[in-house]
């Protein structure tokens, strides 16, 4: 039954208006004819209100007034018919027509809006049946791209020698996996739930990094952990308001790397304090030696009025600047010295021969210092001064250098400023800036830290701040 009822609604709903107002108004016509030959006992009246209704139902609200009236006025006619016989007043006749007008327009009225807010309905609930089967179809394909992404995020993980760690906003570790933590002797998701100071107490600088990624800053640098050396990125994580909420690291084992880094540093500096002193011991002597004999050549041709005196006075005073210009040179390749005094020595002479040579004003101050760490770090120090003094010199056009050695909290600090041009572009810096890269590594040989930044008025600041010898 319930499939016959649904086939014949869409029959109806395949004819048009026009089609199911005539076949109503044919239906209302005969039903009169049939009221009429029959007995009057019997009632036509919901059977007129079907014709009404089925008006409704499959054209709309619009022509159930003209039915109603013809349905109404066809009972009307009958029933003035029999008034005679019945005894039904006029007034009583038109009561009974105006109920049946507004039954039967009511009836056909509520039909055409119930059908017209189904078919309403039905339009609505097949619409979004079809938008969430899109939608489902399209979560279907993101969730296997992200399968997909989430096992080669695992492959890598698993297979490259690096460890993830993320953490909230309090702090507390959510995610920590990687290969790499096996250099730490880690088991993944060992300290997921601790906070991260807490499961790390041995890293260096680590309270610092974080208060640095979670003002929003993203960096990286290193992390020193016992004795493993672990070059960490650092990302902040923040929420659809942009706040942030945490943050992720991303560290890699450079412990091996370090170590062939900084022998091949040392190679570099023992082999610079070699041709130093050769320099030194060898052609310096040489030159002096020639020197001595072009001198007595000199004074040996000016008593006999020679000719050659002009010739043998330019071979002297040029045997003589090229004494000055090897001594200088082999001084900057071996600081004798920092070697024989100490560092504020040796920067004193970095500060009188920078002068001397490029006529550049160079000043050097020293305060009370703390113990330095040995030749090694004063190596070190001098040549992240003379760096950052060439550097000066050469790019900054700056007209005063100062170099600063100060101690004070248990902290060395050297400072190399100038009062040039400022801080060239971070992308020049990044491609261009050597230099800069072996004064930070130097730095951090020794535990240290390189800061660069710029000058209240103008020019650049070079800090380096090492932990003091007690």
């Amino acid at each position: 039954m319930k499939v016959l009822m649904r086939s014949t609604s869409r029959q109806i709903q395949r004819c048009s208006p026009v089609a199911v107002t005539i076949a109503a108004v044919a239906y209302e016509i005969l039903l009169g004819f049939l009221d009429y030959t029959t007995p009057e006992e019997m009632s036509f009246t919901i059977f007129y209100l079907l014709g009404v209704a089925f008006v409704g139902y499959g054209a709309g609200a619009r022509p159930v007034l003209p039915l109603a009236v013809l349905a109404s006025g066809i009972m009307a006619i009958h029933e003035r018919g029999f008034s005679e016989q019945s005894g039904t007043t006029p007034g009583l006749l038109l009561w009974n027509t105006s109920t049946r007008l507004l039954l039967f327009w009511g009836a056909g009225w509520l039909t055409a809006e119930i059908t017209r807010l189904n078919r309403e309905l039905h339009r609505l609930v097949t619409s979004r049946t079809l938008q969430l089967q899109a939608e489902t179809e399209k979560h279907k394909a993101t969730s296997t791209q992200l399968s997909e992404a989430l096992s080669r995020l695992r492959a890598i993980i698993a297979g490259a020698p690096i460890m993830i760690i993320a953490v909230n906003r309090e702090g507390v570790i959510t995610f920590e996996d990687g290969r790499g933590l096996a250099s730490l002797r880690v088991a993944p998701a060992a300290h997921v739930g601790q906070q991260i100071l807490a499961a790390y107490p041995q890293a260096t600088d680590l309270a610092e990094h974080v208060e640095r990624v979670m003002a929003g800053e993203e960096f990286s640098a290193l992390v020193q952990v016992g004795g493993v050396a672990l070059e960490t990125w650092y990302s902040p994580v923040r929420e659809d308001e942009g706040q942030v909420c945490g943050f992720t690291a991303v560290a890699v084992n450079v412990t091996e790397r370090r170590r062939l880094e900084r022998e091949i540093l040392e190679i570099s500096d023992r082999e610079q304090a070699h041709i130093g002193q050769e320099l030194h011991d060898g052609l310096c002597q040489q030159l002096v030696s020639l020197a001595f004999d072009a001198n007595a050549l000199k004074a040996d041709l000016s008593g006999k009025a020679s000719l050659h005196v002009r010739t043998a006075e330019r071979i002297a005073d040029l045997l003589d600047l090229a004494i000055t210009e090897a001594r200088q040179l082999a001084r900057g390749l071996f600081p004798i010295r920092l070697q024989a005094e100490g560092l504020p020595p040796a920067l004193e002479e970095l500060a009188r021969t920078t002068q001397e040579r490029t006529g550049v004003e160079c000043r050097f101050a020293s305060g009370a210092l703390p113990g330095i760490g040995g030749k090694v770090a004063a190596t070190h120090l001098y040549r992240i001064a003379q760096e950052a003094v060439s550097n000066a010199v050469r790019h900054s056009g700056a007209r005063t250098i100062w170099l600063k050695l100060s101690g004070s909290n248990g902290q060395l600090s050297l400072e190399i400023e100038d009062d040039g041009v400022g801080l060239p572009p971070a992308a020049q810096r990044e491609t261009e800036g050597m230099g800069l890269h072996i004064m930070d590594y130097r730095a951090r040989a020794i535990g240290g830290r390189l800061s660069l930044s710029q000058r209240l008025d103008a020019g650049t600041r070079v800090c380096c701040c090492v932990p003091a010898v007690t």
